[in-house]
Formats: C-alpha cells, sequence, structure tokens
C-alpha cells in the first residue's frame, strides 16, 4: 500500500445532495459520488506500507473513514526493526487536516526511524549523527496540509523517549562544546549505554525537560528550548571531569555521586548569526550558581 495515493481523504469532502443525472456516468465519477457519500468501516493487513522514506510491514489497522476525517484504531506496524503501534483522529477542517495521535514506538533502530520520518523536520540532527534503539510515547497534535505535510508551527504535545547502547555521531552543536572545552578528546563518536528524556512540543518550539547526557567522553546536564526557527535557548552545565576515570567504579550510584565533581563549565546553546547553533559561555547561570 501506498499511503501517498490516498491523500485525497485529506482533502475537505462536502457532503452533496442529490445529483441531477445528465447522462451516463463513467465508472470513476460513479466511485467518486460514492466515496462521498460514504462511511467507510476498514479492517485491514497489509504486508507492505510505504509513505515517501517510511517503509512499515506487517501492518495490522481498523479505520473508519467519513465526511468528517478519518478515525484510526490500534494501527500495529513494524518499522525499523521494531515496533509502532496508533490510535488517533483526523478531522477536516477548511483546507488543512486537523490530527491528534497517540503512539508507542518498541526498540526501533533509531538511524532507521528517523530516517523513515524525514528526521521530524530537523536541520541540525539527522539520521547519519544517531545510533542505538529507541523506545518511546508520543502525544502530539497538529495540522497536515492537502499535500500531506505537516504545517509548520502546528505541532504541540510531548515526546518522551529512551535510547539505549545509542551514540551521537559528527553532531555539530555537542563537536562545538567540545572544540570549546574539551579539545584533546574525540567528539565525533560519543557512545552512551542508556539516555532518558521528555520534550514538550510548542509549534516551533522544543522545550527540553533536564537532561542527564553521561557518555563515554563527556557528561552533561541539559535543559531548556530548542527552536525550529528563532528562539534556540539551552543551558549546558559540564564537568571537565573525564569520565574514563570512574570507568572503573563498581555501581551506577558510585558513578552519578562522582559524575559532576570538580570544576564544571556552564554554557548557552542560542542562534547564532549565520542560522546555526552557538555556543557561549553561560555568564547568568555562573551568577545563579553562587
Amino acid at each position: 500500500m501506498y499511503l501517498g495515493e490516498f491523500l485525497g481523504f485529506l482533502g475537505s469532502r462536502k457532503p452533496s445532495g442529490p445529483k441531477k443525472k445528465t447522462g451516463k456516468g463513467t465508472l470513476s465519477s460513479d466511485l467518486n459520488e460514492v466515496f462521498d457519500r460514504s462511511k467507510v468501516d476498514m479492517h485491514l493487513k497489509v504486508d507492505k506500507v510505504y509513505y515517501k522514506k517510511f517503509l512499515a510491514t506487517d501492518a495490522v489497522a481498523e479505520m473508519l473513514v467519513s465526511e468528517t476525517g478519518i478515525a484510526i484504531k490500534d494501527i500495529s506496524v513494524k518499522h525499523a526493526g521494531g515496533s509502532l503501534k496508533v490510535n488517533g483522529n483526523l478531522f477536516q477542517e477548511g483546507k488543512s487536516t486537523r490530527f491528534a495521535v497517540n503512539a508507542l514506538v518498541n526498540n526501533a533502530n533509531i538511524r532507521s526511524f528517523f530516517f523513515g520520518f524525514d528526521n521530524f523536520g530537523l536541520k541540525s540532527m539527522t539520521s547519519e549523527n544517531l545510533r542505538g534503539n529507541l523506545s518511546s510515547s508520543v502525544k502530539l497534535a497538529g495540522r497536515i496540509s492537502d499535500s500531506g505535510a505537516i504545517q509548520p508551527g502546528s505541532l504541540r504535545g510531548s515526546v518522551t523517549f529512551d535510547v539505549k547502547n545509542g551514540a551521537l555521531l559528527k553532531f555539530e552543536p555537542i563537536a562545538n562544546v567540545g572544540k570549546f572545552a574539551f579539545p584533546m578528546r574525540d567528539m565525533d563518536n560519543i557512545v552512551f549505554s542508556n539516555l532518558k528524556g521528555r520534550f514538550d512540543i510548542t509549534g516551533e518550539r522544543v522545550q527540553i525537560q533536564p537532561m542527564k547526557i553521561s557518555s563515554s567522553v563527556l557528561n552533561m546536564d541539559v535543559a531548556g528550548v530548542y527552536s525550529m526557527g528563532k528562539g534556540t535557548n539551552i543551558a549546558l552545565d559540564v564537568p571537565l571531569r573525564n569520565p574514563k576515570k570512574d570507568a572503573e567504579l563498581q555501581t551506577q550510584a558510585e558513578k552519578e555521586e562522582k559524575r559532576m565533581r570538580g570544576i564544571v563549565l556552564h554554557l548557552l546553546a542560542t542562534d547564532g548569526e549565520d542560522g546555526k547553533i552557538k555556543i557561549k559561555l553561560n555568564r547568568n547561570r555562573d551568577k545563579d550558581k553562587k
């Protein structure tokens, strides 16, 4: 099944009254009239589902299509080596479609997952920067144009995630921190065993709830706002202590206790004049610590 062929359902469907017969209709016009006046309850089982870069297999779903939109129930697919379950609704409003979905991602390859969803519109982090297995809970609402594209600034909701056996590969914002604070460490391959976090999304702004990143080359506490437009303002607390020194500690509790010991740099990631993220000292954070 190629979902792109069903984008016509996202366009506004206007209820029509009895049609005057002017002659013999074609099969196409007759089918169009049937769909315009129908409510369709579909129970689907599909081997492969395609949409642009997205590919899923073993899809099972229940969908109710009516004049007001599409209700999706218990969609289950295999994707990126893991599984994806979705429930939600799509409502037609004017020239766009409003959607609200709840989704659960279980043990998906994060690189393939980001690639399949076209990096979720992110430009600084793409599938090329990621490695690991992703589990996530998503509650999201927004608008889709008649062409099937998410309308900029329309997203609202939250995403919680858990990445195991992960790595950040040549990720420019972190590499900039490395150039600033750790010129002798390899920042192109940052390995971590577990990374958890929550993002709250409002339009172009992503609120990063306080998050701890513990990796092979640096530890970092992160919180703030990432903007897909303008307004990025992310606080980063980075200890100079090398995590490799704590590799021989026996318990996770011991590692946590020593994680932020010693000198800690307080940095700020903000919008640069060239449109890229710029890293600088967070002088306000230094004052708050005092």
